[in-house]
C-alpha cells in the first residue's frame, strides 16, 4: 500500500476549500437575498436577469413619457371643456338677441370681446413653457391680437403648422401640442359667396385662398372699374367686359380671390364669405360688428352665425379626437405596466433565493465541514511511526 502524505494534504485541503466557498455562497445568497449576484453563479440566467432588467429600464421611460403626455392631455381637455361651454352658451344668446331687437344686440355685442379674450387666453396657454397651441414652435405666443381704440380688431395665428411630436412609445409618436390654427380654424373650403351685391360681380372659376368673411369695394373713378378686397390699400384694374377669372389680391395676407367680372355694371361694396375657413375669433368678431351695425344685415348675420356653428362643432370634434388619445395613451400604458409587472415575476423566479431552502443546504455544508475538518485532523495527525 503506497502512502502519500503530500496527496493527502492537497485532498483534504481542497474538500476543505470546496465546502468553505460552498458555504461562503449560501451565506451571501441569505445576506442579499439573491441566488445571483455575480455572472459566474448562474451564466444562463444571469444573462436572463441583465436583459429583462434593460427591458424594464426602457419601459420605466416610456410609462413616465406616456404619465407626462397625459397630464399635458388632461390639461388641454379642460381647457377645451371650459371653450366648448362658453361657446355653447354665446350661441344659446346669439339665437335669442337675433329674435329680438337693437338692445339686445348691443347688449350682446358688448360682452364679444370679453369672449375673445377669454378664449384667446385658452389658445395662448402654456404649461411649463410649452404652449398647447402653437403646434412644434410651443415657445412662442400662437396668437396675436390687434386692437383699435381698445377694441379686437383682428387675431391672427403665428403658430407653427406643424406638430411637435414625441416618442411615447418605441416607433410610437404621438403630439400633446397642437397646431392652434387647425384647432380653431375650419379647414372645409367651399365656394365663395357673395351675401349682398349690386354690382354684377361674380364667382370666378379659380381657387381663391382667402378666408372667413370679407368686403369687396367697387369704384369706378374713371372709365375702368377697381376691385380691393383690403380695405383699398391695392386695387385691381377691371376694363370694359371684364374678365370671367379675374384675381384680386390681399396685399396684407396674399390671400387672393377670383371673380367673374364679366357682368360688372355698378360700384359699392360688396360682402362675401368664403365657408368653412374662418376661425373661432373672426368670426366673434365680424358678429360682434354686425350686431352693432343698424342696417340690414340679416343676410350677413345669418351666414356669419352659419360659420360659427360650424367652426364651434370643428372645436367640439378636436375635444373628442383629445379623448381618443388620452384613451390610447391609457391602454398602452396599461400595457406596459402589464409587460413590466411579468418582467419583474421573471426576474424574482431567476433571482430570488429560497432562504428556507438556503439554510438548509448551509446547515448540511456547514456539517460536511465539520466532518471533513475532523477527517482532515486524523489523517494529517498520523506519523510514521503510526503506519510502522
Amino acid at each position: 500500500m503506497s502512502f502519500s502524505f503530500d496527496g493527502i494534504y492537497r485532498s483534504t485541503t481542497y474538500a476543505l476549500e470546496q465546502q468553505a466557498t460552498a458555504m461562503a455562497i449560501l451565506q451571501e445568497q441569505i445576506s442579499t437575498g439573491s441566488q445571483i449576484n455575480r455572472g459566474s453563479d448562474n451564466p444562463s440566467d444571469a444573462n436572463r436577469v441583465m436583459a429583462l432588467n434593460a427591458n424594464n429600464s426602457e419601459l420605466e421611460y416610456f410609462i413616465e413619457q406616456m404619465d407626462s403626455f397625459s397630464d399635458r392631455l388632461n390639461v388641454v381637455s379642460e381647457l377645451f371643456s371650459a371653450v366648448s361651454t362658453q361657446l355653447t352658451d354665446f350661441g344659446a344668446d346669439l339665437t335669442s338677441a337675433l329674435s329680438k331687437g337693437q338692445d339686445a344686440k348691443d347688449a350682446l355685442a358688448a360682452g364679444i370681446d370679453d369672449l375673445i379674450g377669454a378664449l384667446l387666453s385658452v389658445a395662448n396657454s402654456q404649461q411649463e413653457d410649452q404652449r398647447f397651441f402653437g403646434g412644434a414652435d410651443s415657445a412662442s405666443t400662437p396668437y396675436l391680437v390687434e386692437k383699435e381704440n381698445g377694441k379686437i380688431v383682428s387675431v391672427t395665428y403665428q403658430g407653427s403648422n406643424e406638430d411637435r411630436k414625441v416618442e411615447v412609445a418605441p416607433g410610437v409618436k404621438l403630439s400633446s401640442v397642437f397646431v392652434g390654427d387647425e384647432v380653431f380654424r375650419e379647414h372645409n373650403r367651399q365656394k365663395v359667396e357673395l351675401i349682398s351685391n349690386g354690382t354684377g360681380l361674380g364667382v370666378g372659376s379659380g381657387t381663391s385662398s382667402v378666408q372667413g368673411y370679407f368686403e369687396i369695394e367697387v369704384t369706378q373713378p374713371g372709365a375702368n372699374y377697381l376691385l380691393s378686397i383690403d380695405g383699398g390699400l391695392s386695387t385691381v384694374t377691371v376694363p370694359a367686359g371684364g374678365d370671367a377669372n379675374t384675381m384680386v389680391t390681399d396685399s396684407r395676407t396674399g390671400k387672393v380671390l377670383y371673380l367673374d367680372t364679366t357682368g360688372l355694371n355698378n360700384t359699392g361694396t360688396v360682402t362675401a364669405i368664403a365657408k368653412g375657413t374662418d376661425d373661432i375669433f373672426n368670426v366673434l368678431i365680424n358678429i360682434r360688428d354686425l350686431l352693432l351695425d343698424t342696417n340690414d344685415v340679416k343676410d350677413e348675420l345669418k351666414a356669419v352665425t352659419e360659420s360659427f356653428q360650424s367652426v364651434h362643432k370643428k372645436i367640439v370634434n378636436n375635444f373628442s379626437v383629445i379623448g381618443g388619445r388620452a384613451s390610447t395613451i391609457g391602454i398602452m400604458r396599461d400595457g406596459y405596466e402589464n409587460v413590466k409587472f411579468s418582467s419583474k415575476e421573471e426576474i424574482a423566479r431567476l433571482q430570488d433565493a429560497d432562504i428556507a431552502q438556503v439554510a438548509v443546504d448551509l446547515t448540511r455544508r456547514e456539517t460536511l465541514y465539520q466532518m471533513s475538518m475532523g477527517i482532515a485532523g486524523k489523517l494529517l495527525s498520523n506519523s510514521l511511526m503510526n503506519f510502522l
